[in-house]
């Protein structure tokens, strides 16, 4: 294949072209993050360097989603002032794309993964959740959440930092109500803390980590009345990637089992715990309904003088400090694998295996047992630390002969290879039963062009490398890899692979750095390297930024066909850090024909010198309002005084607007009056406005509306 670029028509790539570098698409959040069943449900996708669109999948029985994202307004809310350092840190912005997911009647309840992929590379990493309970999704332009009704499953987002969701609803006296956060399980940045208030606000439960970094709580209802339940982000933070979900509930619901799995197909007696059950004992046909562990041994559960080899044993840890003997007959010749199954269990498991009183092998977790002699031989379980136990403290260990084996799981199921370059990819090789490599590795699915380096390696972190040539398709393909040892073959999890194509423009600039005053437009000129493209560009700020923007702004701006320069603005806010540091970078992007296809591609730069460097000073422009509040009823209008302050080094009339109305003070003036129509109460922002030779001067103040 030979690469063609143009931005009108097709021309033959420049011999002279430097190919610049390719900025590989990131997936932030989906939001909702999931529906109930039988539903359609239009979700916001967030993330980086998707342009204005990109295609997408749900890998998941019974979900259809719509072939394409499409760019939509994005939601944005600044947040408090992050004060320095917090302002000086890394920070993404990612672009709001819409579309849309069909949920089937039958679709299976649970997570599924979302991928996506752009020209430039292929992301992943999130997860979308299908429920069985009426769903309600946060409405960020309204000030207030609704008022609820259990069950239900609600979608919101901790955003802007320091966002707190008070969800209220009714609730009768005896009744016992159950919150669960899902939010870090499926890729979410949210750092949950649940928080529950009685209708006189009194606290009645609040945890931050129950399920990894994910909250529960539980309580019951004291009297009738208006109960409040709180999202909160335990470290204060917050963006568009903290979304949550959670589902609150006063009906059934199962905390544990036990035994926790039992042998495949076959009926075991349950014990439940939990909350509101109708019994606490129930009888299932393996696996059931409660995710048991399932195994293709007999089950051992009460404690015998001997356990009979292979099997899986079943107990608990009930209190601290005690340790569960089990007792079976072993042979030399014969190394027998205990495995501690993964279970939902707060049990930190130490296993000994003991002969006639004496340790012969301690193990935390699973192992291989080689006996050192034909004999009897003693099991011992405990908890790592004799202060835990409890009826949760659940365990599962299966004794079996040794058969050893391994397995290939992806760390990302997504990744993007740039045309031309090589990637490095990790895996994770689980060894089993005292397995020991070399394993050799090889791929199914590779596009034509991609090589993968042969390469042998025992379990652990395991480093590949793919390396595709110049012609390889710009497209995604569906890789499998393989491993081969000691006659046993595994494969891997599918992995999306986008090959992406490698950008020939970049920009560049001369280093700067100035004061300027908060309020202000700032400007910087940049030069373009074109490397044959000669098409038309749109420049916007970039969606990763190496610093906080703090609040500033930029438009959208076209670069014409075969221009080799540009000028950027970007907006300084009015209530800006003085003394901060702002670093803001642009994003290039423009429209590559490779072949017949044509592919949206961007270019963007951390290196300082491109950077649009200021250091923040005091307002030219002032606005100071006569009151802290103002209140009227409802649709009738107040009467707001103000005074504008003007340095002397600019002059003009002043444009003074809030909730749409506009007053103008002339250059000689600098006091007036806003006629402010209230609607509802809360915080309303009054702008002041000063036209100048370099754009616009800009101050803002804030007056608090109380609707009588």
């Amino acid at each position: 294949m030979t690469a063609r670029i143009s931005g009108v028509g097709l021309i033959a790539f420049l011999a002279t072209a430097l190919p610049a570098s390719a900025d590989p698409p990131v997936l932030s959040y989906v939001f909702p993050a999931g529906g109930q069943r039988g539903s359609t449900v239009k979700v916001r996708v967030g993330g980086l360097n998707l342009y204005d669109r990109c295609r997408w999948e749900i890998v998941g029985k019974g979900l259809s989603a719509s072939e394409s994202l499409g760019r939509i307004t994005k939601i944005w809310r600044e947040g408090p002032l992050l004060p320095l350092p917090d302002s000086q840190r890394q920070e993404d912005y990612p672009s709001d794309m819409g579309g849309e997911v069909r949920i089937a009647g039958d679709a299976p309840l649970g997570t599924n993964r979302v991928r996506l992929w752009t020209s430039e590379g292929a992301a992943g990493g999130v997860q979308f959740v299908v429920g069985d309970l009426p769903e309600v999704v946060e409405d960020e332009t309204k000030p207030e959440l609704p008022q609820l009704s259990l069950p239900i499953t609600v979608n919101g987002r901790i955003f802007p930092r320091e966002d707190v969701d008070d969800w209220t609803f009714p609730l009768k006296k005896g009744h016992t109500v159950t919150a669960v956060i899902n939010a870090a399980r499926i890729g979410s940045k949210l750092d949950s803390r649940l928080e529950a208030f009685g209708p006189d606000g009194t606290p009645l439960a609040d945890n931050d980590d129950a399920l990894g970094t994910d909250s529960r709580i539980r309580f019951t209802a004291p009297v009738d009345g208006l109960y409040r339940i709180r999202v909160s982000d335990s470290q204060r933070l917050g963006s568009q990637a903290h979304v949550y979900r959670l589902t609150l509930t006063t009906g059934p619901v199962v905390d544990r089992v036990y035994p926790a799995g039992g042998q495949r197909n076959t009926k075991v007696k349950v014990a439940l715990t939990g909350a509101n059950l109708a019994r606490d004992t129930e009888e299932v046909t393996v696996p059931g309904p409660y995710g048991l562990d399932v195994s293709d041994l007999p089950e051992i559960v009460a404690q015998p003088d001997e356990i009979k080899t292979p099997c899986v044993i079943n107990g608990r840890i009930e209190k601290p400090g005690q340790v569960d003997i089990w007792r079976f007959t072993a042979k030399k010749a014969e190394p027998l694998a205990i495995e501690v199954r993964k279970i939902l269990s707060p049990l930190l498991p130490v296993l000994e295996v003991k002969n006639d009183g004496k340790t012969v092998q301690t193990l935390k977790g699973s192992g291989v047992f080689n006996p050192p002699s034909d004999g009897k031989y003693t099991l011992e379980i405990r908890d790592q630390f004799q202060s835990r136990g409890g009826s949760g403290f659940v365990y599962r260990v299966r004794l079996a002969p040794a058969e050893p084996d391994f397995a290939i799981q992806l760390i990302n199921d997504a990744e993007s290879l740039t045309r031309g370059k090589t990637l490095n990819l990790r895996l994770i090789v689980e060894g089993r039963d005292g397995f020991s490599g070399p394993i050799e590795f090889s791929a199914i699915g590779l596009p034509k062009g991609v090589t993968l380096k042969p390469l042998k390696a025992n379990f652990g972190t395991v480093q590949l490398s793919l390396t595709a040539d110049k012609d390889t398709p710009i497209d995604i393909s569906r890789v499998r890899f393989v491993g081969t040892a000691k006659g046993l073959t595994r494969q891997s999890d599918e992995l999306l692979l986008g090959v992406g194509l490698l950008v020939p423009f970049k920009y560049i600039a001369e280093y700067d750095l100035r004061l300027a005053p908060r309020g202000s437009v700032l400007r910087k000129s940049y030069r373009i390297e074109r490397g044959g493209y000669e098409g038309p560009f749109e420049v916007r700020l970039a969606d990763k930024q190496g610093r906080h923007l703090q609040g500033v702004t930029g438009p959208e701006i076209t670069v014409p066909a075969g221009a080799t320069k540009f000028d950027y603005p970007i907006t300084l806010p009015p209530w800006m850090e003085i003394g901060r540091t702002s670093r803001s970078v642009v994003m290039l992007v423009g429209k590559i024909k490779d072949g017949e296809r044509e592919h949206t591609v961007g270019y963007t730069s951390q290196e300082q010198s491109v950077q649009m460097i200021a250091v923040v000073e005091t307002g030219r422009l002032g606005l100071e309002l006569g009151a802290s509040s103002i209140s009227a009823k409802k649709g009738e209008e107040a009467l707001l005084s103000f005074r504008v302050r003007r340095s002397k080094e600019i002059t003009g009339p002043v444009r003074v607007s809030a909730v749409g109305k506009v007053v103008t003070i002339p250059a000689d003036a600098s006091q007036g009056t806003l006629r402010i129509p209230l609607t509802a109460s809360g915080p309303i922002r009054v702008q002041a406005t000063l036209s100048v030779s370099s754009g616009e001067m800009t101050a803002e103040a804030t007056v608090e509306a109380v609707v009588e």
